[in-house]
């Protein structure tokens, strides 16, 4: 297990209310289904949002994915098989993660409170959703399609868990063991890049780190996770309001991650600082704000003491 400052294990959800984290999610709902109308039905949640204080919810981070949630294929490396009667409950078409959800928190609550006591904070729990993993190859269908069964074992798990939880959808330079990750890497478009090219596949204590670009979201890496993202919230918006509910929040954690060339020696700072990101689309977006700011080219050269010709130099 690989735990940071940015990792869902550090975190508990902050002391909100939750008809907050419903209103979001309704209202995410709202704009999948209704385009325009959507939109105006979210501005009017926004409007009405007020964070109340109460008990903090604890929400640890589980890892029912490939367990359960992924259960018609190979678990990960270093994943022991579920006892039967959990796997049972994983598979079958209305299997789901709740089971392996509840015995865990339940475990983690006896372990927690003392003897005849509760524990003084609600606990809950944070559902990762791997976006990158929602897919299997189909030539059929421009060489991937989305995983049906998968996300609608996500949607299950929301259903048939009682506890409130964090809805954590993530793509991460961290891998997940998807096929789709190592295609999109071959992709340059995809890639963070230096000066001297996209950066190479990195480590972090032993896992790989793909250097996925934040510089344009007109990319084939951004259209799969839309197209996932899409499917996990279609399925999540058909389920009865009362099962929305339970959904205390929805975070992109760790989304968005300033990479650096040979991360896993100090994130950066072990070496002299190299700035991404060197794409296309940031240089030429580099070179239009320099042209907004100076306007001519030789005001830009004479704050620099440059001979630059024009702002593409």
């Amino acid at each position: 297990m690989r735990l940071h400052s940015s990792d869902p294990a550090f975190k508990a959800a902050p002391p909100a209310s939750p008809a907050l984290g419903v209103a979001i999610v309704l209202a995410a709902c709202a704009v999948l289904g209704a385009g325009a109308g959507g939109v105006a039905l979210l501005s009017a949640h926004r409007s009405a949002m007020v964070v109340h204080s109460g008990p903090m919810l604890l929400a640890p981070m589980l890892g029912v994915i490939d367990t359960c949630v992924l259960a018609d294929r190979d678990s990960s490396p270093g994943v022991p098989p579920l006892p039967a009667d959990l796997q049972a409950r994983c598979s079958g078409p209305e299997g789901s993660a709740a089971a392996l959800v509840e015995s865990t928190l339940q475990d983690l609550e006896a372990s927690a409170a003392a003897p005849g006591q509760s524990t003084p904070y609600p606990l809950g729990y944070t559902l990762p959703v791997p976006l990158l993993q929602l897919f299997q190859r189909e030539p059929a269908h421009n060489g991937w399609r989305i995983d049906q069964q998968a996300v609608d074992r996500v949607a299950r798990t929301v259903r048939d868990t009682a506890r409130p939880l964090v809805l954590y959808l993530f793509s991460t330079h961290f891998e997940t063991g998807a096929a789709l990750e190592k295609e999109l890497a071959t992709d340059p478009a995809n890639l963070a890049q230096t000066r001297d090219g996209p950066l190479p596949l990195g480590r972090y204590y032993g896992a790989p780190v793909y250097p996925w670009s934040l510089a344009s979201t007109q990319t084939g890496l951004t259209k799969r996770r839309v197209q996932a993202t899409q499917a996990v919230l279609d399925a999540v918006c058909k389920l009865p309001a009362r099962d929305i509910a339970k959904i205390r929040g929805v975070t992109l954690l760790g989304e968005l991650h300033h990479l650096f060339p040979d991360f896993e020696t100090g994130m950066g700072f072990a070496q002299p600082y190299r700035v991404t990101d060197y794409s296309a689309a940031s240089v030429a977006g580099f070179q239009q704000s320099l042209e907004r700011e100076f306007v001519h080219i030789y005001k830009l050269n004479r704050a620099l003491g440059s001979d630059y010709a024009g702002f593409g130099d």
